[in-house]
């Protein structure tokens, strides 16, 4: 595996961006549209765990994100991680909320505003490491529908 040294061009802004726009749409259809970007992105993390993606995939696309971003984006990309199967964020998460097994709900409303970005964010990640930089490697993780 090799890691895309080259930062993308784009804002890691813009996945906060959407969301907060999104939510001050003064229309009835706002709420299904979050609802939808969260569920395409989720379906990405989902496939990544149904992929057989590794801990150590997930480790180096977390720690590629910290390396160019800072930990507030690696960090909530970390805490994300745990619905693309990785067993040491869905410990720490499990742990923190005291509960055996972290649920979906329980994992968005720990990041709160951040649970789209940090999706968005692992996504960027894995897409720079495993991915080698090569967009089009995601469309494979892809939901049907999508």
């Amino acid at each position: 595996m090799r890691a895309v040294s080259k930062r993308p061009s784009w804002s890691w802004e813009i996945p906060r961006d959407i969301i907060h726009s999104v939510l001050e749409l003064d229309h009835e259809d706002a709420g299904r549209l979050v609802a939808s970007l969260i569920a395409r992105a989720a379906g990405y993390l989902v496939s990544f765990k149904e992929s057989g993606i590794t801990q150590e995939q997930l480790d180096a696309a977390v720690t590629w994100i910290g390396a160019g971003q800072g930990a507030g984006y690696a960090g909530p990309a970390a805490v994300a991680a745990a619905l693309a199967g990785h067993r040491g964020s869905q410990a720490l998460l499990a742990k923190r909320l005291g509960v055996e097994e972290p649920t979906l709900d329980q994992l968005a409303t720990f990041l709160d505003a951040e649970f789209f970005p940090a999706m968005i964010w692992l996504c960027c990640g894995l897409v720079a490491t495993v991915g080698e930089g090569d967009v089009d490697w995601l469309r494979q993780h892809r939901i049907s529908g999508s």
